[in-house]
């Protein structure tokens, strides 16, 4: 199996290195979505003053939410880079294929296998690496967006 693997990113060119970074940053952010803890409320402050004490709990619920965001943003970034990083190995393949017609013509048929295989391999990966990456990203998006509602419920930060 792994054999396999390391033919098809050797047969993908030098765009499989930019890949595979962004594949490992996606998933080094999702882990860190899945093992984040969120900041404890802080205790209601008492200031005498109604209004200022309802605006330190509403900060205080708002950075939390910028507490859970702050990886979001990261995997929705690589999950849309992949697949343009994808695109550039299709031009690079095709590049190589048009360069070795240039060189060869059709006489050597390996090396038009080998541009075209670059440019699908590339694509393929760029996909399977941004597709997961949206959908994953676009859950706990969701999720992060109902647990914002439920804090800006009365009383919801003091409750927790």
């Amino acid at each position: 199996m792994t054999e396999i693997l390391v033919r098809q990113f050797q047969a993908g060119g030098p765009v499989m290195w930019p890949m595979l970074l962004c594949s490992t940053l996606m998933l080094w952010q999702l882990s860190g979505l899945a093992l984040q803890r969120l900041p404890k409320c802080p205790p209601p402050s008492t200031t005498g003053r109604a209004a200022l004490d309802k605006r330190l709990q509403a900060l205080a619920v708002q950075q939390r939410s910028l507490a859970r965001h702050s990886r979001i943003q990261g995997v929705l970034l690589l999950a849309k880079i992949a697949p343009l990083l994808g695109l550039l190995g299709t031009v690079s393949g095709m590049i190589s294929l048009f360069a070795s017609l240039s060189d060869t013509g059709l006489h050597n048929p390996k090396a038009l296998s080998d541009g075209i295989a670059m440019a699908m391999i590339t694509t393929q990966t760029g996909l399977l690496i941004g597709l997961p990456g949206l959908l994953a990203g676009w859950l706990y998006q969701r999720r992060l967006i109902r647990q914002d509602e439920q804090d800006k419920l009365p009383g919801a930060c003091n409750a927790q």
